[in-house]
C-alpha cells in the first residue's frame, strides 16, 4: 500500500519552510508539529491554501477537501483555499504539492 504524503509550504512574511504531511498521521502531533516550527501559526489569522494542480499531482479532490479542513482546524475558520495551475519555483522540490500563505497582503 503506498503511503500518501503533501509537502507544502508554509510561507509568513519573509520566513517560509518545507513541511510534509503523512495522511495516515493527520492527528494532534502533526498539529504539534506544525506548531513547533519556527513559523508561529496564530488562530484565526487570514491563511491563502493554494494547491499545485500540475499534471503531475498525486491529489484527488477527496484528499484536496480533507486537507483544506485539517489545515482549516489548525488556523481557524479564516482559511481560503484554491487550486492553482503553477509548478514549484526553481529553488523547491518539485514534489511540492501547495502552498499555505499565512495572513497574505
Amino acid at each position: 500500500m503506498r503511503v500518501k504524503s503533501f509537502k507544502f509550504k508554509v510561507i509568513r512574511d519573509s520566513e517560509s519552510i518545507i513541511l510534509s504531511l503523512n495522511f495516515s498521521d493527520l492527528s494532534i502531533e502533526v498539529i504539534r508539529q506544525l506548531i513547533s516550527n519556527s513559523i508561529k501559526l496564530e488562530a484565526n489569522k487570514e491563511c491563502k491554501l493554494l494547491f499545485i494542480g500540475n499534471i503531475d499531482c498525486k491529489l484527488e479532490l477527496e484528499d484536496i477537501y480533507n486537507l483544506a479542513s485539517f489545515i482549516q482546524s489548525i488556523v481557524g475558520k479564516t482559511l481560503v483555499w484554491d487550486i492553482i495551475n503553477d509548478t514549484p519555483k526553481n529553488d523547491e522540490p518539485e514534489d511540492l504539492a501547495g502552498y499555505l500563505i499565512i495572513a497574505p497582503n
